[in-house]
């Protein structure tokens, strides 16, 4: 009997404990609107030491992934089927075997590395228009990159043209989208 009452008394502490937590948290968040959003964690242990060594020691091998060159993944475009879609697999397994980056890609996404501490490690690719010509394919791919900080998203892309033949893939050229990207910071 005694420890039932002792169970309960600790399951009441422990909520009005989580309830107040919650209640200052939310009002945190409703003060401060860059908060918003924002998810932390809250660790109850003594020393940030420890706490710090056992994160670092945890996200090693994710820093590491983060930060290895993936070359250029292209995906064949979303509606594409049957005849269309075998055509589009092979030529994008074969841009990605290439991994052409051309200058003016380069130059677009510069941005990216001036403005943070984060780098391109990738680029993915979507076929949007394939066509027929007599020794291959006109293509039309829709190109973003892939950055190390995996908390900054952008709508920013390349539209790139490229020849692709039997015998090769050949850059055609390449348009920026008008105007500024929208970038999101998480």
């Amino acid at each position: 009997m005694h420890g039932n009452k002792f169970r309960r008394f600790w399951l009441t502490v422990s909520a009005v404990s989580l309830a107040v937590v919650l209640a200052t948290t939310a009002v945190a968040i409703a003060q401060n609107p860059k908060k918003r959003g924002v998810k932390t964690l809250h660790v109850p242990s003594a020393d940030p030491r420890a706490i710090q060594r056992s994160m670092d020691a945890a996200s090693a091998p994710a820093r590491l992934r983060a930060l290895t060159y993936r070359g250029l993944v292209v995906t064949p475009a979303a509606d594409a089927n049957g005849q269309a879609l075998t055509i589009q697999k092979r030529i994008a397994a074969q841009m990605g075997k290439n991994d052409f980056v051309p200058v003016e890609r380069l130059d677009h996404f510069q941005w990216y590395e001036a403005s943070y501490p984060a780098k391109i490690i990738g680029w993915t690719a979507e076929i949007v228009v394939v066509t027929p010509h007599a020794n291959g394919y006109l293509i039309k791919v829709k190109v973003s990159f892939v950055g190390s900080a995996s908390s900054i998203v952008t709508t920013d892309h390349m539209i790139e043209y490229y020849d692709v033949s039997k015998a090769a893939i050949r850059h055609i050229g390449s348009e920026a989208p008008g105007g500024p990207p929208e970038i999101a910071i998480f």
